[in-house]
């Protein structure tokens, strides 16, 4: 009996051991899974606070704004022949009392191309500049482009044009004047086929409309016809 006892007693002692050390490990691991969590999200906050402040735009305290003020506003190029690259210096003082930051430069055209821009902001009294580049190639006779500059003026956007006069190359005029002709052709030709389709569906419409009026008057006149006596 004491012997049975005895066996009981440690039997007790392991089952106590073992519950104490499983609520050790389980709150071992809640503590280590806190701890990452809260490291996961404390790098989280650090890297959105970072971006903000990457997109942040530079900002004046009393709330005053940077003004383009360009040595011209357009430039001519004058007599080009067709196939020329040319380009131009657009120049610029940020007169504002706030650094200027440009944002993009695009133009209206594919042919027109900006290039060569400070992305850094340029503060007040700083002068700055960008290149504008024309392919005059298919842009015969005289061209007018207008650039857009996108920034953090008052206005958001300002804007700066080109103009050239360019003498068609005599190959590419000829090709364009032979596509044109082809263009006109077909585009007679469609042209004819829908009016003729217009003018068959039309007369289809009016010979049925008369055949149904027919067909209804020879029934009004059977209608009104004397009985034949027998």
């Amino acid at each position: 009996m004491k012997h049975m006892k005895h066996i009981f007693v440690i039997l007790l002692s392991l089952l106590v051991f073992s519950v104490q050390a499983q609520k050790t490990v389980v709150g071992a691991a809640k503590k280590n899974g806190n701890t990452k969590n809260k490291t996961i999200k404390a790098d989280t906050n650090s890297n959105s606070n970072m971006l903000k402040r990457e997109k942040s735009p530079v900002e004046n305290p009393d709330g005053s704004y940077p003004v383009i003020t360009f040595k011209e506003l357009s430039y001519d190029f004058g007599n080009i022949n067709e196939g020329d690259k040319v380009e131009h210096t657009f120049e610029f003082t940020n007169t504002g009392n706030a650094p200027l930051i440009i944002d993009k430069i695009k133009a209206s055209c594919g042919c027109t191309v900006p290039s060569n821009w400070k992305k850094a902001p340029i503060l007040p009294g700083e002068k700055s500049s960008f290149v504008v580049k024309f392919n005059s190639k298919n842009k015969p006779n005289h061209q007018t482009k207008r650039i857009r500059i996108t920034s953090n003026t008052k206005n958001s956007n300002e804007y700066v044009t080109i103009r050239a006069t360019v003498k068609p190359d005599p190959v590419l005029q000829k090709a364009r004047e032979e596509r044109m002709a082809k263009w006109k052709k077909e585009r007679e030709a469609r042209k004819a086929k829908a009016d003729a389709e217009a003018k068959a569906k039309k007369a289809k419409t009016e010979t049925d409309a008369d055949a149904k009026a027919r067909k209804e008057a020879k029934i009004k006149a059977d209608t009104k016809k004397p009985a034949i006596k027998k």
